[in-house]
C-alpha cells in the first residue's frame, strides 16, 4: 500500500512539474498565446425531468428523436438571446450569456431565456401528455467571472465557480422554475418580480448563497449588431461658471491685487481642479487654455502630467522641463545637448528674469541626460540630504527664472491622484521656497481621494501660497441634454430627433457624467440599440425599461471592444498588458512577438478612430487608452496565464526600445514580476531603488525595498543574494530613520543582522555596527551608541579599511562629546581630520573640521575653533556642498558672538540663513533662525530676538518639524525671561509638553533646568529645586555625563545661596567622585567657582578667593565674562569682610560695572555694598532690598541678617 501512495505522488509531482513549465516563460523560449479569455458571463443550466420514465415505455430511437428536438427547440432560445450553447449533457443544456460577446443586459437575456425554456418545455408537455407522457424542466443561473476557452476538442468552453453554482441552482430549483443567484437579481434589477428565497446551502460551497425566483418572464430583446459609428465633437457645456473663476485667477497674477509671503516674494496661485473620472476636468482645461491672454507675448504654459502604472521618481517634474526644454524631443539625450538646450533657452529671456547659477543648469543637465540616468548626483560622497537639496534648489532656480523672465507663467499639472512623492515633495517646495515678482499660477488637476490619503491643495501653507479648489460635479439635466443632441448630431450639429425619453433615459443612466454619457452613446449605437430610423430620427430598439446598464462602466467598455474584429481587440488587450500610457513602437514589437496576423498599423489606427486609443498633446511619442477605466476593463479580461506571457514580452520590448530611459526601470521591472520572472525582475527593481533613492522619493524607497525584500528572498540561496539583500534593507532601514519609525527600523536593522550571522558576511558587520550605534546615538542612548562605534573601529582595523577607521573615528568623537568627554573627543576627532586629509576625502574633510571646531567651542579654545571654522568654509566651498557651508557658516556665528564680534555673528549667521534658504535646506534655515533669536537674545536685541523666535516657530509649525518647534518654545522661553516672567514661564511649559510628545529627553532636561533656575528668580525655590533635580536625573539617565557635571556645579551654587549647605557640598562631592574626568573649560570654570561660593558660605575666606582668581582666570580665557564679574564681587565681599575697605572697594566696583543683569543673591549683596561704599544709597537699598527678598523666599535666615545689617546701616 505504502510503494502504491508512493507512485502516485511521483505522478502527481511529475505532472505538476509539466503544469508549472506551461506558466513559465524562459529566455530562448517562443510560447505561444493561450486561447480563450477571463469574461464576465451569466451562466445557464436547463435540466428536463421525467425522460427516464419516457424511456421506459418507448423505443429508444423514438426517445432520441423527441429529446432532439426539445434541445434544439432550447438552443434556438439561446441563440435568440444571443446566448451561446456550450454543451449538452445528456438531458441537460448549458448555455453562456456574454461568452463570446459582451451585451449591456446579459443577466436578463440569462433569466428571459430560462423562463421562455420552462414555457417551451411546458408546451412540449401539453403534446406529450395527450400519449400518456410527461416531460419538466427547472433552470439555474449565476452571474460573474470565468474563464472561457476551448476544450481539448477545441470546443469552446466556460470554467470556474460561477459554473459550478449555476449548476448547483439548477440542482436546487423546483420543477418548473428558476432560481437565480444574488448577482443575478441586483444586475437584472426590476425587469423581473421576484420570490426572495433567503441564504441557501449550496452542496460544495462553504458559505450559503443568496438565492431568488423570477416569477415573472422578461421582455424579449430587439437585436442589432452590425452597425458602429463615430460619434461627432460636442461643445463645452455646463462649466460657465468654473471657467470663468480660472479666467478671474489670470487677473490676480498682476496689478495691485498681488500678495507677498514673508521673505518678499509673491504668493503663489495654486487652484485644485477636483472631480471623480470622467466628470470633464480635462475638458475644462482645454477650453480654459484657448483664453487669449495665454497666447499672448511674454505668457508661458507649462503642462504635465502624471502616470498611473510603475511610474519613477519625479516622473511629473521631468514631465514638465523637458515639455518646455523641447516638446519634440523622445528619450534621454547626452548632457552636452541638454545643457546647450538651457543655456540656449535661459539665454534668450528677458534680462529682467536674472540668471540661473551654472551649478543649477549642471544639476539639471545630470537629472534629465542619459549620463546621469536620472539621478541629481552622481558623488557617492555627497549624502542624500544634500544632494536632495542641491536638485530642489536647482529645480526652483529654473522656475524662478522662467517666470521673473515671462509676464505670466502657468503650470497645470494632470492626474496629481497619482503623483509620486519625490514629485509631490518638489511642488511643496516650489510653494514655499520659489521667491518670484509675479505670482505662479498653478492648476493641478485630480480625483478626489489622492494616492497618499492627503489633499494636497489642504495641506500648501497659506503663509505663502493662495490655494483654492474648484470641485466638479455632475452636469445638470440641461447641459446633458446639449451634450447628448450633439454626441448624435452630424459634424458639429445638434440632432434634433432626439426624444425626451432617449434623453432621460441617457441622463438617469448615466448620472450626469459626461464621460459615461459618451460611453453609454457610443455602446448603444455601436451596438445598434440606438439607431436613426429612415425619417432619421433616433430611436431606442427596446424600452429604456427592458434596457440593463451594467453594474459598472467596464461593462460598456467590454460591450464595445467584442464588437471589433479580432486583431484591432487583441492588439487592444496587448496594449492594456502595457499600462494606461505606452509608446506605440513598443506596442508594435509586443504584437509581432505574439504572432499578430496583420501589420499591426491598421489595427492602431482603426482603434485610434474608434476612440479607444488617444494621442497625448503633451507627449508626441505616447499614446493612452481614453480612459484608466478602458485600460482596466480590458486587461480583466486577459487569461491569467497570458498575461504573464505578454508581461515578459512588455519587459524585452520596452528594454529593446527605450533600455536608456531610467525611469522605466520600475516599468521593466513590475513586467517582469508579473511574468513571473522573479530573477530578472530584481536587477531592474534594484534600479528602480537606487532612482528612488537618488531621488529622495522616501515613499518609493519604502515601496521598492518592500517588493525586492520578497523577491530576493524567493530566490536567496547564496551570499551574494544575502547582499545584495542587505543593500536594499539598508536604504530601507535609512529612510525608516529619518520618519522616526524607531520600531520598524529596529526591526529592519534586525533582519540585517540575521543576514549577516547566517551567511557570515564579517565584511558587512563593520558597516552595520556603524549604523546601528547612528541609531542609538540619534535616540540618545549615548552609551551604547559608543559601544557599537568602537565595535566597529575593532572590525575596520581588523580589515585595514582606512576609510572606515576614520568614519569611525569621527563618529566615536561626536559620541563622546556628547558625553561630556571633550578632550578625549578633539583629540579623536583631529585623529579623523588627518585620516580623512591622507585619504584626499574632499567631502568628509570639511564636515570632520566642522565636528572639531564645535568641541573647541567646549573646550573654551573659541580662537582655534574659529580658525578650523574658516578652513572648514574655504574647503566646502571649494567641494561644493551648500549644506555643510551654510552649517559653518551658523556655527561660526556661535564663536563670533562668545568672542563679543556681534556684528559679525550676525552676519555669519544672517548668511547661513540665506544660503538655507537658497538651497532649500528647511532644517539649516531653522536652524539659523534659531541661533539668529539666540544671538540677539545674547546681546540683548529682545524685541528682535522675539521676532525671529516667532518667526521660527511659526516655519517650524509649517513644515510640521516638532523637535525644532519644541526647542524653539524653550529659546522664546529665554528671549522673554527678562521681560515677561509669566509668559516665558508658559514657553518653558509648552516646550516641556512638546519635547515630551516627540520622546526628546535632552530636550525635556534642558527645558526643566530652565524652569528651575525661572523658579529661583520668581522666588519659589522649592519649586526650582524639584524642577532641576528632575533635569539632573534625566541628564544621567541619558548617560550625558558633561552636562550632569556641569549641572550639579550650577545646582551647588543654588543650594548654597539657599543655606542649604550638606546638599551643595553632596553635589560637589558627587563631581569630585564621579566627573572630575569631564574637561570642557566651561563645566571646569562652573566647578571652581562654585567651589569658590561653597568656601565663602562656611567662612574660608582665603581658600574662596584662591578659588575666585582661579575662575578669573579661566573665565578671561574662555570669554566669560559675567563669572569674571562675580569672581571681583566676591572678592571685594571677602576684602570687606577682612576690613580691607578700599580693596573691597576696587573690587565691588569693577564687579558692578561688568555684572549688569546678572540676578544672584551675592551679586545683589555685593551690589549693594559697592553702593553703600560709594554712597549711593538710593540704588543701594533698592539691591539690598532685592537680596533681602531672595533670601527670605529661600528661607536663608544668616543671608537675611547680613542683608538687614546692611539695609539698617543705609538707613543710618
Amino acid at each position: 500500500m505504502k510503494q502504491q501512495t508512493d507512485d502516485w505522488v511521483t505522478i502527481l509531482k511529475q505532472d505538476l512539474g509539466v503544469l508549472s513549465k506551461a506558466f513559465s516563460t524562459k529566455a530562448g523560449s517562443t510560447p505561444a498565446l493561450v486561447p480563450g479569455e477571463r469574461r464576465t458571463v451569466a451562466v445557464l443550466f436547463t435540466d428536463l425531468k421525467g425522460f427516464t420514465s419516457i424511456s421506459e415505455k418507448l423505443d429508444h430511437e423514438i426517445v432520441h428523436s423527441i429529446t432532439s428536438s426539445v434541445m434544439s427547440g432550447l438552443s434556438r432560445l439561446v441563440e435568440f438571446h444571443g446566448g451561446y450553447v456550450d454543451k449538452f449533457e445528456g438531458d441537460r443544456i448549458m448555455a453562456l450569456f456574454g461568452a463570446e460577446k459582451a451585451h449591456e443586459n446579459d443577466c436578463v437575456r440569462a433569466v428571459s431565456c430560462a423562463v421562455s425554456m420552462i414555457d417551451m418545455v411546458q408546451e412540449f408537455a401539453s403534446v406529450l401528455r395527450d400519449r400518456g407522457l410527461s416531460i419538466d424542466a427547472r433552470s439555474g443561473v449565476s452571474y460573474g467571472d470565468v474563464t472561457v476557452a476551448p476544450d481539448p476538442s477545441g470546443h469552446m468552453t466556460a470554467t470556474g465557480d460561477k459554473v459550478n453554482i449555476a449548476s448547483r441552482m439548477e440542482e436546487m430549483a423546483e420543477t418548473g422554475t428558476v432560481l437565480v443567484t444574488g448577482a443575478v437579481r441586483d444586475t437584472a434589477g426590476g425587469l423581473f418580480e421576484w420570490e426572495d428565497l433567503g441564504r441557501v446551502s449550496v452542496r460544495g460551497k462553504k458559505e450559503p448563497v443568496h438565492a431568488f425566483r423570477p416569477t415573472g418572464p422578461g421582455t424579449a430583446q430587439i437585436e442589432r449588431w452590425e452597425r458602429a459609428k463615430k460619434l461627432a465633437s460636442v461643445p463645452f457645456v455646463g462649466r460657465k461658471k468654473e471657467l470663468s473663476e480660472l479666467e478671474d485667477l489670470l487677473n490676480k497674477q498682476s496689478g495691485s491685487t498681488v500678495e507677498y509671503n514673508r521673505r518678499g516674494g509673491a504668493k503663489h496661485i495654486f487652484i485644485g481642479v477636483q472631480g471623480v473620472a470622467g466628470i470633464g476636468k480635462s475638458r475644462l482645461i482645454h477650453e480654459f487654455r484657448k483664453y487669449p491672454d495665454l497666447h499672448s507675448d511674454g505668457a508661458l504654459v507649462l503642462k504635465a502630467g502624471c502616470a498611473s502604472y510603475a511610474q519613477p521618481p519625479l516622473w511629473l517634474i521631468l514631465s514638465l522641463i523637458r515639455n518646455w526644454l523641447d516638446p519634440g524631443t523622445t528619450g534621454f539625450q547626452t548632457g552636452e545637448i541638454i545643457r546647450s538646450r538651457l543655456k540656449d533657452l535661459l539665454g534668450s529671456n528677458d534680462a529682467d528674469g536674472g540668471t540661473i547659477r551654472d551649478n543649477s543648469i549642471e544639476s539639471l543637465a545630470l537629472l534629465l541626460s542619459s549620463e546621469g540616468k536620472g539621478l541629481p548626483s552622481s558623488s557617492p560622497d555627497v549624502s542624500e540630504d544634500e544632494a536632495r537639496l542641491q536638485l530642489l534648489s536647482s529645480l526652483s532656480d529654473l522656475v524662478r527664472v522662467l517666470s521673473d523672465s515671462s509676464k505670466r507663467l502657468v503650470v497645470i499639472l494632470d492626474d496629481i491622484h497619482w503623483i509620486d512623492s519625490a514629485s509631490r515633495e518638489v511642488v511643496e517646495f516650489l510653494a514655499a521656497n520659489c521667491n518670484t515678482r509675479l505670482p505662479i499660477l498653478f492648476i493641478l488637476m485630480y480625483r478626489p481621494e489622492p494616492r497618499t490619503g492627503r489633499d494636497i491643495i489642504e495641506s500648501l501653507p497659506e503663509e505663502y501660497t493662495i490655494a483654492n479648489k474648484i470641485i466638479l460635479e455632475e452636469i445638470d439635466p440641461e447641459s446633458s441634454r446639449v451634450l447628448i443632441r450633439y454626441l448624435l448630431g452630424a459634424g458639429s450639429s445638434p440632432a434634433q430627433s432626439v426624444s425626451e425619453d432617449i434623453i432621460e433615459f441617457l441622463f438617469e443612466s448615466s448620472g450626469g457624467n459626461a464621460f459615461f454619457i459618451e460611453e453609454l452613446v457610443l455602446g448603444l449605437t455601436e451596438n445598434g440599440l440606438l439607431e436613426q430610423d429612415a425619417a432619421g430620427e433616433w430611436i431606442l430598439r427596446a424600452s429604456p425599461e427592458s434596457i440593463i446598464i451594467p453594474r459598472s462602466v467596464k461593462g460598456l467598455i467590454r460591450a464595445r471592444t467584442d464588437q471589433l474584429p479580432s486583431e484591432p481587440r487583441r492588439l487592444l488587450q496587448i496594449a492594456s498588458v502595457l499600462g494606461e500610457e505606452f509608446n506605440p513602437e513598443v506596442l508594435f514589437q509586443v504584437a509581432e512577438d505574439t504572432g499578430l496576423e496583420e501589420n499591426p498599423d491598421g489595427p492602431f489606427r482603426e482603434l485610434l478612430d474608434r476612440g479607444f486609443f488617444v494621442h497625448d498633446d503633451e507627449k508626441h511619442d505616447v499614446v493612452g487608452f481614453e480612459h484608466v477605466l478602458a485600460r482596466d476593463a480590458v486587461y480583466e479580461t486577459i487569461l491569467r496565464q497570458n498575461r504573464r506571457f505578454l508581461h515578459s514580452l512588455c519587459a524585452n520590448a520596452i528594454i529593446k526600445h527605450e533600455e536608456n530611459d531610467p525611469n522605466l526601470a520600475g516599468s521593466i521591472a513590475r513586467h517582469l514580476s508579473d511574468a513571473g520572472e522573479i530573477e530578472n525582475a530584481i536587477p531592474w527593481g534594484i534600479r528602480a531603488l537606487n532612482l528612488a533613492t537618488g531621488r529622495y522619493d522616501r515613499e518609493a524607497v519604502l515601496f521598492w525595498s518592500g517588493k525586492l525584500e520578497s523577491w530576493i528572498r524567493e530566490e536567496l540561496d547564496s551570499a551574494d543574494d544575502a547582499m545584495l539583500l542587505i543593500e536594499v534593507l539598508m536604504k530601507r532601514q535609512k529612510i525608516e530613520g529619518l520618519r522616526l519609525e524607531r520600531q520598524e527600523q529596529h526591526a529592519t536593522l534586525e533582519k540585517i543582522d540575521d543576514l549577516i550571522t547566517r551567511w557570515n558576511l564579517s565584511d558587512l558587520q563593520a558597516g552595520f555596527i556603524m549604523t546601528v550605534g547612528s541609531m542609538h546615538r540619534r535616540a540618545d542612548d549615548l552609551p551604547e551608541a559608543l559601544e557599537k562605534f568602537e565595535r566597529s573601529l575593532e572590525l575596520y582595523r581588523q580589515s585595514e579599511d582606512r576609510s572606515g577607521i576614520a568614519r569611525a573615528t569621527s563618529a566615536i568623537a561626536m559620541c563622546k562629546k556628547q558625553m561630556g568627554l571633550v578632550r578625549e573627543a578633539a583629540e579623536e576627532q583631529a585623529d579623523a581630520v588627518s585620516l580623512f586629509r591622507e585619504l584626499e576625502d574632499t567631502q568628509n574633510i570639511p564636515r570632520a573640521l566642522f565636528r572639531l571646531a564645535s568641541t573647541m567651542h567646549l573646550l573654551g579654545r573659541y580662537e582655534d575653533g574659529l580658525n578650523i571654522l574658516n578652513e572648514a568654509l574655504e574647503l566646502a566651498r571649494e567641494a561644493g556642498n551648500r549644506t555643510v557651508e551654510a552649517n559653518i557658516l551658523n556655527q561660526r556665528g556661535v564663536l563670533q558672538l562668545i568672542l563679543s564680534a556681534h556684528e559679525q555673528a550676525l552676519s555669519s549667521q544672517q548668511s547661513a540663513l540665506i544660503l538655507s534658504r537658497e538651497i532649500g535646506d528647511k532644517a539649516g534655515e531653522l536652524s539659523s533662525l534659531n541661533s539668529m533669536c539666540n544671538a540677539l537674545y545674547r546681546m540683548s536685541r529682545n524685541d528682535e530676538a522675539r521676532e525671529f523666535g516667532l518667526e521660527t516657530l511659526q516655519a517650524s509649525r509649517e513644515l510640521g518639524e516638532r523637535r525644532t518647534e519644541a526647542n524653539v518654545l524653550n529659546t522664546l522661553g529665554l528671549v522673554e525671561w527678562g521681560m515677561d516672567r509669566d509668559q516665558a514661564f508658559e514657553y518653558f511649559g509648552e516646550s516641556l509638553k512638546a519635547q515630551a510628545k516627540i520622546g526628546n529627553k535632552t530636550g525635556q532636561a534642558a527645558v526643566l533646568w530652565n524652569l528651575g533656575l525661572l523658579s529661583f528668580d520668581l522666588l519659589c525655590f522649592e519649586d526650582g529645586i524639584e524642577y532641576c533635580w528632575k533635569s539632573i536625573e534625566l541628564y544621567k539617565e541619558l548617560g550625558n555625563r558633561r552636562r550632569v557635571a556641569e549641572k550639579l556645579t550650577i545646582h551647588s551654587i543654588t543650594l548654597t545661596e539657599m543655606g542649604r549647605i550638606d546638599e551643595a557640598a553632596a553635589c560637589l562631592e558627587e563631581y569630585e567622585n564621579d566627573f572630575r574626568d569631564i574637561n570642557d573649560s566651561k563645566t571646569l570654570l562652573r566647578h571652581i567657582f562654585a567651589r569658590g561660593e561653597f568656601a565663602l558660605r562656611n567662612g574660608e575666606l582665603g581658600k574662596a578667593e584662591d578659588y575666585y582668581i582661579k575662575s578669573i582666570e579661566l573665565a578671561r580665557e574662555t570669554n566669560t565674562n559675567v563669572t569674571v564679574a562675580q569672581s571681583l564681587q566676591n572678592i571685594g565681599l571677602i576684602r570687606l569682610e577682612q576690613g580691607r575697605a578700599e580693596e573691597a572697594k576696587e573690587y565691588l566696583k569693577k564687579g558692578f560695572e561688568a555684572v549688569d543683569g546678572v540676578e544672584f543673591l551675592e551679586t545683589y549683596i555685593a551690589c549693594a555694598e559697592y553702593l553703600l561704599m560709594a554712597d549711593r544709597k538710593e540704588e543701594a537699598t533698592q539691591f539690598a532690598r532685592k537680596a533681602y527678598a531672595r533670601a527670605e523666599a529661600a528661607g536663608n535666615r544668616k543671608t537675611m541678617n547680613r542683608v538687614d545689617d546692611i539695609l539698617k546701616e543705609l538707613v543710618e
